[in-house]
């Protein structure tokens, strides 16, 4: 079942809004982390200030203060790091499911148009098929018949015409063959002579 341009933006719109919100958890994570290392650098910093003021005798109740707050905030963040963590191993098969439901949408409007160019070409690739068929015949006729000319349709250039239907090709590039098998045909069909191109040997000087 193909789906429209319109069915398939809809489910993209779903998909993304899910994506969004992970990716959103992601970020508050991220940030956390972040977070969490300048709160432990700063951790450090108040250390170090702590022993020259307590030898000075001056009052470290503001120092403490701030450790505690900070360890505080370091406690909270590690939770949110490890709750989305958590969160998102549980939301694996969701992910996945999202994923697959937003490439199959994709998949299937393509799938749509596919088709159309599909119908397109198998209406035009038959009688391009013939046509390059009946000209490297013709080439052929002219070039005395054999196989020691150099075709204006190289070999490398089309070894094939493919059938989308099945597995029988429009047209395959086999010289010989083409000729044992169409000529008569493209004979008939242009009104060609049974004749034959030979090299013809220059007359002996007078």
């Amino acid at each position: 079942m193909t789906i429209t341009r319109e069915e398939m933006d809809i489910i993209f719109k779903e998909c993304n809004k899910f994506f969004d919100e992970i990716d959103e958890m992601d970020n508050r994570k991220f940030e956390a982390q972040n977070d969490i290392v300048k709160l432990q650098e700063e951790i450090q910093k108040l250390k170090t200030q702590r022993p020259t003021l307590l030898a000075e005798g001056k009052s470290v109740a503001k120092i403490n203060k701030r450790l505690k707050k900070i360890e505080e905030d370091i406690e909270l963040k590690e939770d949110l790091v490890k709750g989305v963590t958590e969160k998102k191993k549980n939301l694996n098969y969701d992910i996945y499911r999202v994923r697959m439901k937003k490439q199959k949408a994709f998949q299937e409007y393509v799938k749509g148009i596919k088709s159309k160019v599909a119908k397109e070409y198998m209406e035009i690739a038959p009688k391009f098929a013939e046509i390059v068929r009946e000209y490297l015949i013709l080439e052929y006729m002219y070039n005395e018949m054999g196989n020691n000319y150099v075709s204006n349709i190289p070999y490398s250039d089309i070894k094939r015409i493919p059938n989308l239907y099945n597995n029988t090709p429009l047209f395959e590039y086999k010289l010989y063959d083409l000729y044992l098998n169409y000529d008569d045909v493209v004979k008939e069909k242009y009104n060609i002579p049974n004749y034959e191109v030979h090299r013809i040997p220059l007359p002996n000087s007078i």
